[in-house]
């Protein structure tokens, strides 16, 4: 079977699983495993509690002028908020939806109507991101203009429904757009995962690590967890 099969095989097994599971009133939930062989959508085991800036000690969370659409055909309504925290930079952090990108190595992109097949953030040797293998988030080309310390391969922390997943910024999106993330990271949140359909509209959490990058971004999806768990600690922030 080819890898593109493989890929739609896989997919529509996870969204068979996320149908059903709707349809009896279940949460969707991300411990889907793809066919043997075909190893493209990979979610990681999701860490228990959540980021909420709402739940933030008083003046912790504060909010810049800077707002940005969920769409491109929306009005500005997400607001982004600096978090005056015990780190040595000052996290960034919005709540918008979440949109799936599909763009990078693997072919998931052939399956996307508007999809790419690289990715902003590359490997030394020019290979893109797999965005089925690995979680990662999307912000907008005009976003580092507005905040200058923010890059690609920064950690991030994303959280949605009590649960929070761990993974860099790996692709640049449409400008004055936020909420985007990789196959891999929704699927891993319990979020249909599908880049035509899935996605969800209910509220997501995105907390962004600025000067945290790596000289190479790791490969390895636990990697990213522990170390993401680790800066979330340097912080002083934790997951309630």
């Amino acid at each position: 079977m080819s890898s593109d099969q493989d890929f739609a095989s896989s997919l529509g097994s996870v969204r068979s699983t996320f149908q059903t599971q709707r349809s009896r009133g279940e949460e969707p939930s991300a411990a889907v495993a793809p066919q043997e062989g075909a190893a493209v959508l990979e979610p990681v085991r999701s860490a228990e509690g959540a980021v909420s800036i709402d739940q933030l000690k008083p003046g912790t969370a504060k909010p810049t002028d800077s707002l940005f659409r969920t769409d491109r055909d929306s009005s500005p309504s997400v607001k982004v908020f600096r978090l005056e925290t015990e780190g040595p930079t000052k996290p960034v952090a919005f709540v918008a939806d979440m949109d799936i990108d599909a763009d990078g190595a693997g072919g998931a992109w052939k399956r996307d109507r508007t999809g790419q097949s690289e990715t902003s953030l590359k490997y030394s040797n020019g290979e893109s991101l797999d965005p089925g293998r690995l979680p990662f988030v999307v912000i907008p080309l005009d976003f580092p203009k507005k905040f200058k310390d923010v890059g690609l391969g920064d950690y991030s922390a994303v959280s949605f429904k009590g649960k929070t997943v761990y993974g860099i910024v790996g692709d640049f999106g449409p400008r004055g757009v936020l909420g985007e993330a990789s196959i891999s990271m929704a699927a891993s949140l319990g979020i249909d995962p599908d880049p035509n359909r899935g996605g969800t509209e209910n509220p997501v959490t995105y907390v962004l690590f600025p000067g945290t990058r790596d000289p190479e971004p790791s490969r390895d999806p636990q990697a990213i967890q522990q170390r993401g768990a680790q800066i979330m600690q340097e912080h002083g922030l934790n997951l309630k």
